[in-house]
């Protein structure tokens, strides 16, 4: 007859054993912490807390999850300027919708294959006489920017005193801001710089600015949109290339395209 102190062996050994075997348990997919900021129309973060976030990232989550089962990928929110730190810290694993050059060729990331193509333009308040030219030179004209994003313009560098050093600049947290601000009178900027998908849609929405706003025909960056992985993941990169690959086959890429009014060949 076995002792206690052998029933108690046995009893913890066996909840280890469980524990261990529903840690590996191939039925049970591994989650994917995906990070996302405001980055309009890829991802919008709502201003009332009640709202859920929503967006092409959360869009390409959900197909993704109904795609396979082996992943299972949840979005947490992050900032333009703070995510670089929350990827320290683990808070998430992967980005959709992001380039490498954009901060993190010094981070332990791999980068998928480009699978959605965009670009930035500058506007500006149309005024008579005022044409293409007005984009010439920006070193002479009040700007406005996203905070934490990273533009051609300065290179790349989204240094906030860098970008205050060398430029008119103000920055702000959201697209939407850097199109009023252009209207406000109180002459915070000339020019901002948005992203081509949001504007499309921003105009959509907003068809009265369409005879207020000059658009620059020469981008400020184009940009090929990857996802980040980080080094040593479960994930990798070639999963996410085939999963990209076999939604594309199946037109269920294009239809999130579609949805947003982005064109794509």
């Amino acid at each position: 007859m076995l002792s206690i102190k052998a029933l108690i062996v046995s009893f913890l050994s066996l909840c280890l054993s469980v524990t261990v075997f529903a840690q590996n348990d191939p039925s049970e997919p591994v989650i994917v912490n995906v990070g996302g900021y405001s980055f309009p129309p890829f991802v919008v973060i709502p201003e009332s807390p009640e709202e859920d976030v929503r967006g092409m990232s959360v869009d390409l989550m959900q197909t993704l999850n109904d795609h396979q089962n082996k992943f299972h990928f949840v979005f947490s929110a992050t900032t333009p300027k703070g995510r670089f730190r929350n990827f320290n810290d683990g808070r998430f694993d992967v980005l959709f919708f992001e380039s490498k050059v954009w901060g993190w060729k010094d981070y332990p990331v791999d980068e998928s294959k480009p699978f959605l193509s965009g670009g930035e333009v500058y506007i500006a308040k149309k005024k008579e006489g005022r044409d293409q030219r007005y984009f010439d030179s920006l070193k002479d004209k009040r700007l406005m920017a996203i905070l934490g994003y990273h533009y051609g313009f300065a290179d790349f560098n989204s240094d906030e005193i860098y970008l205050r050093e060398n430029f008119n600049i103000y920055l702000t947290s959201s697209h939407r801001n850097s199109i009023r601000a252009l209207f406000s009178g109180n002459g915070i900027a000339d020019v901002a710089v948005v992203t081509q998908s949001y504007l499309k849609q921003f105009l959509v929405e907003n068809p009265k600015y369409k005879s207020k706003l000059l658009v620059s025909e020469r981008l400020d960056q184009v940009y090929n949109h990857t996802v980040l992985v980080r080094k040593d993941h479960a994930l990798k990169v070639s999963d996410v290339n085939r999963y990209l690959d076999e939604l594309s086959e199946q037109g269920r890429l294009q239809a999130i395209w579609s949805k947003y009014g982005i064109e794509q060949p």
